[in-house]
C-alpha cells in the first residue's frame, strides 16, 4: 500500500493519504472520501511475540468497540467494515497523538485524570485496554480519546498501574523510541512488550496515591 492509492470500501473510494501507524493487528491510515477525513484499518495477520490472537481480530475489534461504547470510554466512531477484504472504517480524531505529548514532556494533569478514569471505568467492568500512549490522542479541547479498539481481559499484570503508566512517565525513552523505533528505550527487551520501571516506581506510587480508590 502506498499513499494515493484507491480502496474500494463499499460504496466508498477511500484515497491513502498517510500511514498513521502499524499495531499488533493491523495498519492505520488516514484516507480522504470526498471532503470527509477517515482512518481506515486494514488488518493483518502478522505474529506478536508478546501477544496471542484467538479467533478473528476484526471480530475481535467489533466486540471491542461494542463494549468501549457500553462502558462510556471516549472512542472514535465506528462507520464501517469489511469482513471479506479485513477491513475497518473509523472517524478520524483531530489532535495530538499522546506518545508524541509525552516524549515532549507536555502530557497534563487533565490528560491523566482521564486515562485513569478510563481504567477504572474498564477495570470496573472486568476489561484492560492497551495503555500505550500512541493509542490515545488528546484533541484541541482537551478531550482524551482511545483510537484503538482493542480490549482484553481485566490482568492486573497489563493493567494502567502496573504496565501503562510506566510509558506515559518514559519521557526520555519515549522520546528514542519516536526517533528511532527501537522499542528497547521504553521495553526491558525488544520484544518483550514490558515497560522500563527502573527509576519511575517512586513517582508512579505518587501518582497512585493521587488517583487510587
Amino acid at each position: 500500500m502506498k499513499p494515493g492509492k484507491i480502496i474500494r470500501f463499499n460504496h466508498r473510494q477511500l484515497l491513502l493519504k498517510t500511514l498513521l501507524g502499524k499495531g499488533k493487528s493491523g495498519y492505520s491510515w488516514l484516507v480522504e472520501c470526498g471532503n470527509e477525513l477517515f482512518v481506515l484499518k486494514i488488518i493483518h495477520n502478522e505474529p506478536c511475540t508478546y501477544y496471542t490472537f484467538n479467533g478473528s481480530k476484526l471480530d475481535h475489534e467489533l466486540d471491542a468497540y461494542k463494549i468501549l461504547k457500553a462502558i462510556d470510554v471516549p472512542v472514535p466512531e465506528l462507520i464501517d467494515y469489511d469482513s471479506e477484504k479485513q477491513l475497518l472504517l473509523k472517524a478520524y480524531v483531530d489532535g495530538t497523538v499522546a506518545g508524541n505529548l509525552v516524549a515532549k514532556g507536555k502530557i497534563d494533569i487533565s490528560a491523566f485524570e482521564q486515562l485513569v478514569r478510563a481504567f477504572y471505568k474498564a477495570r470496573s467492568a472486568e476489561w484492560n485496554l492497551d495503555y500505550f500512549p500512541l493509542n490515545f490522542v488528546i484533541t484541541e479541547q482537551n478531550q482524551l480519546m482511545y483510537i484503538d479498539y482493542e480490549i482484553n481481559p481485566f490482568s492486573q499484570k497489563w493493567d494502567f498501574w502496573n504496565w501503562g503508566v510506566y510509558y506515559w512517565l518514559n519521557t526520555d525513552g519515549m522520546k528514542a523510541f519516536l526517533e528511532t523505533g527501537d522499542p528497547k528505550h521504553i521495553n526491558i527487551t525488544a520484544d518483550s512488550g514490558c515497560p522500563i520501571k527502573t527509576g519511575m516506581e517512586a513517582k508512579v506510587s505518587e501518582m497512585k496515591s493521587m488517583f487510587e480508590k
